[in-house]
């Protein structure tokens, strides 16, 4: 308070003891200690730097939530991809599942060119469930009524034999030929 009764004394005012009671009284209402104010002053500074930090993480975190809203338009995309992928996978084996089990099936029916006998069939009346045709054996029957010359085995030709055939088939041959070579026995 020193410097305030100088600054009193230098403008020509005495300072009695009532005037310096009521400075006293009045001064801390209006003025606080400097290093109060410093602390203050500190406390800015720090509410500041915590400011910056935040302001630092929040654009981090923005960044980061634009990667994540982009990795989760790229995941949506690949998971699109992968369904229409495997749809048409799953298209595609149903479809080598059905020529096979059609192959087998033509293979069966006894027929001399079985590329004839496909082409007769109505394909969209062969339905594939479960690994087994429908509606393919109704057909068959059918062309077999109606085509008896495309199979074998409707009438057996002089001496029993058929021309152009040998008494063992080209297919009994390999068939040996393979349950030899698996180590079975041969018939």
């Amino acid at each position: 308070m020193q410097w305030l009764r100088e600054i009193l004394q230098a403008k020509g005012i005495e300072m009695t003891d009532e005037l310096i009671a009521d400075v006293k009284k009045e001064l801390p209402k209006y003025l606080v200690p400097k290093t109060e104010f410093n602390n203050k002053i500190a406390e800015i500074d720090n509410l500041k730097g915590q400011i910056g930090q935040r302001d630092t993480t929040i654009g981090d975190l923005q960044k980061k939530a634009g990667t994540v809203d982009d990795l989760t338009q790229q995941l949506n995309a690949l998971q699109t991809k992968y369904d229409t992928d495997t749809g048409d996978l799953n298209k595609k084996l149903s479809k080598v599942q059905f020529d096979s089990a059609l192959d087998v099936a033509l293979a069966g029916s006894g027929a001399k060119n079985t590329k004839a006998l496909r082409a007769l069939l109505d394909m969209d009346k062969i339905t594939f469930e479960e690994g087994k045709l429908g509606g393919f054996t109704e057909q068959l029957e059918s062309i077999k009524a109606e085509n008896d010359y495309l199979f074998d085995g409707a009438k057996p030709g002089a001496g029993g034999i058929r021309h152009g055939s040998s008494i063992i088939s080209s297919d009994d041959a390999f068939i040996a030929s393979a349950r030899s070579g698996a180590g079975l026995e041969t018939k």
